[in-house]
């Protein structure tokens, strides 16, 4: 909650690592703010306001037994503190549709509870479902899986990897400038024929 010793740490603590050169930060924590499933806010919205202030670049959330991925979160004019049960357009930097964020306008929540334990279902009509590029749960034949997430200077990168079921989520969070779209014609391809049968 606002004005706690537990807040005031994690605020020093994501400043002395932006300070030591650390190139990511990434805040893990077991309870949820927002969902398109059944939790509903358990961490209140000091703590979420406090990540989208410092900008931070991930959070890793797993109470609720699902899979999402939120879009890019962000304070502006228009919002001023990131609120549950609806969702409010203004506080979303980036939709996450492609893929891919960049990194510094604000934090991508993953909530992936799906280490072992029954599978929640996702509601996609969830008031806070817009917050999400991507909800799965049981309802979907969610499989069981993990997040890997790997690290460069200008990268982090984020792929659920699944037990079973096919299902696929990847993302990337990038710094600088992102690379331009390839727009040249493919090249045809030499010493390859045809013939119809």
């Amino acid at each position: 909650r606002a004005g706690t010793p537990e807040l005031q740490w994690l605020s020093d603590t994501i400043d002395a690592g932006r300070a030591a050169g650390i190139p990511w930060i990434v805040v893990a924590n077991h309870l949820d703010y927002m969902s398109s499933g059944s939790k509903l806010d358990e961490v209140g919205s000091a703590y979420v306001d406090l990540l989208v202030d410092k900008r931070v670049d991930l959070v890793l959330q797993s109470h609720e037994h699902a899979y999402q991925r939120s879009a890019q979160l962000r304070h502006s004019a228009g919002c001023p503190t990131v609120t549950t049960g609806a969702v409010d357009v203004d506080c979303i930097a980036d939709d996450g549709s492609d893929g891919h964020y960049q990194a510094g306008e604000g934090p991508v929540l993953v909530i992936n509870g799906t280490g072992g334990a029954p599978l929640y279902p996702i509601n996609p009509s969830d008031p806070e479902a817009g917050y999400f590029a991507v909800a799965r749960g049981i309802e979907s034949g969610m499989p069981f899986g993990w997040s890997r997430i790997t690290a460069s200077d200008t990268t982090l990168s984020v792929s659920f990897q699944s037990t079973g079921a096919a299902f696929a989520d990847s993302f990337a969070i990038t710094k600088g400038d992102p690379p331009p779209p390839d727009q040249s014609p493919p090249t045809a391809p030499a010493g390859v024929s045809a013939h119809a049968v």
